[in-house]
């Protein structure tokens, strides 16, 4: 049986990028506060159903702390010069 919180596999997007989707980590919230800081006005609206400048303390400790047990969460990442940048 395969243990969620190991989860990681390669693929190869129909442009030809290559990306992992794995198993969040409590050490990803710099990359996910960065990922959101990327966020359209309108993307973080859709998300959050109000204007959001940047995530909490609290949620990311939520988005990244996860028991894989009730809750499962993934990050997809490219390579972007040798450093693993969520997406």
């Amino acid at each position: 049986m395969l243990d969620a919180n190991d989860f990681e596999e390669t693929e190869t997007l129909k442009n030809g990028v290559t990306v992992k989707v794995r198993a969040i980590r409590p050490a990803d919230k710099a990359g996910i506060a960065e990922a959101f800081g990327k966020l359209d006005p309108e993307s973080v609206y859709t998300r959050f159903f109000h204007a959001k400048g940047s995530l909490s303390e609290q949620e990311l400790k939520a988005a990244t702390e996860v028991d894989f047990e009730n809750v499962i969460a993934l990050v997809v990442t490219i390579d972007s010069g040798g450093k693993e940048t969520i997406i």
